[in-house]
């Protein structure tokens, strides 16, 4: 059974979506929001909402032992690489590249670096 609709709005690239008030806003790609029953808002309301991971550390090397794949890794550490930025964390960074390279290679590394990086800069921070 597929969801509805209204329940698989995709958000515009570099927005996040936030449903406030039963609505999923909608973007200038996808014209108004949407509300849960189907039927296109007369108002939508949308707000930046910025996701912070803490703890950053033990979450990559809990993920890492748990046998994530490597996409799933990338986007934790991309998360790591912006709460770093906004002083939300402080990530061993030493122990979790340790960690890929012990569970991965060096180009097992290189690529989820690559992939985070990516994640990061859609969220505004780059490399300094």
């Amino acid at each position: 059974m597929s969801k509805p609709e209204s329940q698989t709005a995709k958000p515009a690239r570099n927005q996040v979506g936030l449903r406030i008030d039963g609505v999923i806003p909608g973007s200038a790609d996808e014209g108004p929001g949407v509300p849960v029953g189907g039927k296109p808002a007369e108002q939508t309301q949308t707000a930046e909402v910025r996701i912070l991971m803490v703890d950053c550390t033990r979450t990559i090397l809990t993920a890492i032992r748990e046998g994530l794949p490597q996409r799933e890794i990338a986007s934790d550490y991309g998360l790591a690489l912006v709460s770093a930025a906004h002083d939300a964390d402080n990530p061993d960074w030493s122990a979790i590249n340790r960690a890929i390279l012990d569970r991965w290679s060096t180009s097992g590394l290189e690529r989820i670096k690559r992939d985070a990086w990516k994640l990061a800069n859609r969220c505004g921070v780059s490399m300094s």
